[in-house]
């Protein structure tokens, strides 16, 4: 199976045309465009194969969370397009598990001090509203929906096939997955969180992530774990993204 793996094309910054790789399955892990817009530029690509559709931060900017998610799902409905959150697909004997994931906000240990650090700087925190209360998405509110999707896909890995199982999430499973500039940033636990041992445990075939705005392509145990964003436009954000990367599995 042939996957045309893409993420961050933030498109509410500048449009770009989807080349054809010959692919099997597209694969889109966030931060397409913002609130629905993300899933409506997906539908008017006319896509001939499956794509599978994971949400990022920035599709609940200037709207809700997590109502948002079910509102697509149910916009999704009756096209090619897979709405993923903490549930799987299956196509052509692959799984396909999806969720924004966020993090736990614990990658250095003192959560509560990247929860006061994230809540500060960045705009997840301020233009987001919870769908409950709709008061400001706050940090502990993404790092209990984190909670709740690892519990998913634990569940989901222990039911899988390793050698057919794909990951998709929109945030970083491994600080690995950031440049080394970065690696001690105070906002950096809002990235990526420490899901090496999991994926070691579970070693699915490949883990394809977003969020970063760097490419990276490497393996934690057997498992392949790449990053291949587009990111703001025309800022050249990320000179090394590929349109055409695909992957073999």
């Amino acid at each position: 199976m042939k996957l045309h793996v893409l993420c961050d094309l933030h498109i509410e910054f500048g449009d770009m045309v989807m080349p054809d790789v010959g692919a099997d399955v597209v694969i889109l892990a966030g931060d397409t465009h913002v609130k629905e817009r993300g899933l409506q530029w997906i539908i008017d690509q006319e896509f001939k194969i499956p794509v599978i559709y994971i949400l990022g931060n920035h599709e609940f900017y200037g709207d809700k969370f997590p109502g948002l998610i079910e509102e697509l799902k149910r916009d999704a409905e009756g096209t090619n397009v897979h709405v993923l959150e903490n549930d799987s697909v299956e196509i052509e004997g692959f799984r396909f598990f999806g969720c924004t994931l966020w993090t736990d906000m614990a990658l250095f240990g003192n959560r509560h001090a990247a929860c006061i650090a994230a809540a500060a700087s960045m705009n997840d925190y301020r233009l987001i509203r919870n769908s409950k209360t709709y008061r400001r998405l706050m940090p502990n509110d993404t790092a209990a929906w984190h909670k709740r999707s690892v519990k998913k896909l634990i569940e989901f890995l222990e039911g899988s096939d390793p050698e057919k199982s794909v990951v998709v999430t929109h945030h970083a499973p491994s600080i690995q997955s950031i440049a080394n500039p970065y690696r001690n940033h105070p906002i950096t636990p809002a990235f990526a969180s420490n899901l090496d041992e999991l994926i070691l445990k579970h070693q699915p075939l490949l883990w394809v992530h977003g969020h970063i705005h760097e490419s990276f392509d490497y393996r934690i145990g057997k498992t392949r774990i790449i990053c291949n964003p587009r990111g703001y436009v025309p800022e050249d954000d990320n000179p090394d993204f590929d349109p055409y990367f695909s992957v073999q599995t």
